[in-house]
């Protein structure tokens, strides 16, 4: 959490250079993993997962598939950060699903709090945030 944290401050202070390669690969990477756990966790069959993302619009799930485009952004601030609260919502949602069907409980409310406190870091400009309810 301490990382969504330091690339807000990023983006404010204008450095979005480092927000969006430092703070972007992190997050794609740790999202990749979650979404690997998620396509063997919840599928009945066997599926194979290759690895660094290859093929994963076939074992992927189409609803993961169908909302990446959200989560690459351009070199924008607004955009950096809408498309990081983007990837961080497809993480929670992933990321409960998963967990559920492994018998781990997400930290719903840890993550509120965190996230309530980046929103007032991030550049007064965001107008287009999501609410505390859609991460």
């Amino acid at each position: 959490m301490n990382e969504q944290v330091w690339v807000a401050l990023k983006i404010r202070r204008g450095e979005l250079f480092v927000a969006k390669t430092l703070g972007e690969s992190r997050l794609l990477a740790l999202l990749l993993r979650l979404i690997e756990w998620h396509a063997q966790a919840t599928t009945d069959r066997w599926s194979a997962v290759y690895e660094h993302g290859r093929f994963l619009e076939e074992w992927a799930a189409p609803e993961v598939v169908n909302r990446l485009p959200e989560v690459f952004p351009r070199y924008d601030a607004s955009e950096i950060l809408n498309a990081r609260f983007a990837a961080l919502a497809l993480f929670r949602r992933l990321a409960e699903e998963t967990g559920a069907r492994l018998g781990y409980t997400y930290p719903r409310e840890l993550e509120d709090t965190v996230m309530n406190w980046v929103r007032t870091l991030a550049p007064e400009s965001e107008g287009s945030r999501p609410t505390s309810g859609s991460i």
